[in-house]
């Protein structure tokens, strides 16, 4: 899937803020070894929507998991599915690989852009075009795989 570049620079902007609140949620579930939705937001005073989105990308991750046993909320609901850790750990990691990962996309980027110039001086030194085809298709399959955006 090819994401869009305002997608990544949201993601980007999005992942140390995310990384923290994740810390968060863990650090709860870690100290009473189940929680609900419910009780991570009380002791976090995070909003549901934070929580439950961020709740929902740990597990598509694998580091928390559903108990199979329902708990109440503080408005007495015994419908809260409780929570539990999967592998233990710190997610800090998390923020450090969004801000490489930012590096490397940059990093991809100034070599396509080298390629462009490589191949258009390589043309205008009257290079013929199977020569200069190549560096062109380079460029253009990196701008692919990372968005357009010299």
């Amino acid at each position: 899937m090819v994401y869009q570049q305002t997608s990544r620079d949201a993601w980007r902007q999005f992942a140390a803020d995310s990384a923290t609140v994740d810390e968060k949620i863990l650090a709860v579930i870690r100290a009473e070894g189940e929680a609900t939705c419910d009780r991570i937001e009380a002791c976090t005073g995070l909003s549901h929507q934070t929580v439950s989105g961020n709740m929902r990308h740990l597990a598509e991750r694998t580091l928390i998991e559903r108990t199979g046993r329902k708990a109440p909320t503080r408005k007495g609901r015994t419908q809260a599915m409780l929570w539990r850790l999967v592998k233990q750990g710190s997610l800090v990691p998390v923020a450090r690989r969004a801000s490489r990962a930012a590096e490397l996309e940059e990093e991809l980027r100034r070599v396509a852009r080298q390629l462009e110039q490589w191949a258009t001086e390589a043309q205008a030194g009257g290079w013929s075009t199977i020569h200069v085809a190549p560096m062109r298709r380079e460029a253009e399959r990196i701008y692919a795989r990372l968005g357009r955006g010299a």
